[in-house]
């Protein structure tokens, strides 16, 4: 299984406890979409939070309405793949076209 190779955005520290097991969820030698690796190895799955509300700024900062925005603390490319992961273990999905996907892996 070949791991992502996974940039840091902030504090070091931030961004590893944000990690966590994260990077082990998805391979690089899988064919599959990120969503779908998610899926398949972390315990709750990927549950897509639902649409509409969240908002990803150009700066990939994440909004959602009533919060202070998050800035990502760590991102890596599955092929044509944004994978942003924030506090709180946040994990985006960004697709190529913009369209994005946003879970709670924590």
């Amino acid at each position: 299984m070949r791991i992502l190779d996974w940039q840091i955005n902030a504090n070091v520290r931030d961004a590893i406890t944000a990690l966590g097991f994260i990077p082990g969820f998805v391979s690089a030698d899988d064919p599959r979409p990120a969503w779908e690796q998610f899926d398949e190895r972390y315990i709750r799955g990927w549950d897509a939070m639902l649409p509409g509300k969240w908002r990803l700024g150009v700066d990939n900062y994440l909004f959602y309405p009533g919060d202070l925005p998050m800035a990502p603390l760590a991102h890596a490319y599955l092929r044509d793949e944004l994978i942003l992961v924030y506090p709180h273990a946040f994990v985006c999905i960004v697709q190529k076209n913009g369209d994005f996907s946003i879970a709670r892996l924590g």
